[in-house]
């Protein structure tokens, strides 16, 4: 009897050990094939800015405009822009990144929030203008400037964006923007202005923070940001 009890309990674990192996080998193609997608797309990428690396992206005149604290969106290359692109924004502003400008010694870099899945740093990270720039879509550019604030106040914008750069925070896969812990790129625009300089109100509803966090579109609204820069004009 002992026996034939012991015999059921091995059929038992010989078949939670085959589910098991079952599960973990999808989810280990899955993760192969995940990382695969991610390698060819970038691949891809390098590609078209070798292609396009000759194209000016921002004129000097414009350059001269630019201000610490402006914000600076751009329309990127790749699979997970082009549906950005076409998914969370308005015609024709098919915007994919948004940036935080900032100014050291009159040197001119961009604070943003980049995955590792699409970029060699995960996370908050510095990037010179010209870097920013090189890995921008011609001529779909657009700079931002916070309404209604003094320079001052908008070097303050900047200064926090340092400030969250040196805590090398990694992107938010979850999109919980509720959490700093974690951040993605508009994540991080509307923490500083919302949270931690109290300079705009954004909707409190969880349904109307959803729609205003996983959008591009607010941060081109003229109700919080007046146009310094268009090239979609």
């Amino acid at each position: 009897m002992f026996f034939g009890l012991n015999k059921k309990k091995a059929t038992r674990r010989r078949s939670v050990f085959r589910v098991a192996f079952f599960i973990g080998g999808v989810f280990f193609l899955f993760f192969v094939a995940y990382k695969l997608f991610f390698f060819l797309d970038a691949k891809k990428e390098e590609q078209l800015v070798e292609r396009d690396e000759d194209i000016i992206r921002l004129p000097h005149s414009d350059i001269e405009k630019l201000e610490a604290g402006d914000f600076i969106l751009r329309r990127g290359y790749g699979y997970f822009s082009n549906y950005i692109a076409r998914s969370f924004n308005s015609t024709p502003y098919d915007v994919t990144h948004v940036g935080i400008i900032v100014k050291e010694d009159s040197v001119l870099s961009v604070v943003h929030v980049l995955s590792s899945d699409v970029n060699p740093i995960d996370g908050i990270q510095k990037s010179g203008l010209g870097d920013f720039l090189k890995t921008s879509y011609p001529h779909k550019l657009v700079i931002t400037r916070l309404k209604n604030q003094p320079k001052e106040v908008r070097e303050q914008v900047a200064l926090k964006a340092l400030a969250y750069n040196e805590l090398t925070i990694p992107f938010d896969h979850a999109g919980d923007y509720e959490n700093p812990d974690k951040m993605y790129c508009t994540e991080l625009v509307w923490r500083i202005l919302e949270k931690d300089l109290k300079l705009v109100r954004i909707p409190l509803k969880k349904e109307e923070r959803d729609l205003h966090f996983y959008s591009m579109k607010p941060m081109y609204d003229t109700v919080y940001f007046d146009f310094v820069v268009n090239q979609f004009q």
